[in-house]
């Protein structure tokens, strides 16, 4: 019997789930290994002002 190839799993045509790498400290939604962050210390966060606001809002001293 004749396999269809098209029904086949293909590895350059089935798409591939990038990795989680971590927890974006700003938003709280995962950050994958294919998505524009930033690393200080130990803290993740998008390369996203939004993000970026977010997390120094929550670590911030305000006075």
């Amino acid at each position: 019997m004749i396999e269809n190839t098209m029904l086949l799993p293909h590895k350059y045509l089935d798409p591939v789930e990038p990795m989680v790498i971590g927890e974006c400290e700003g938003c709280k939604d995962n950050v994958h290994e294919t998505d524009e962050h930033l690393e200080i210390d130990d803290v993740l966060l998008h390369d996203d002002t939004t993000c970026i606001a977010a997390y120094i809002r929550e670590v911030a001293v305000r006075r």
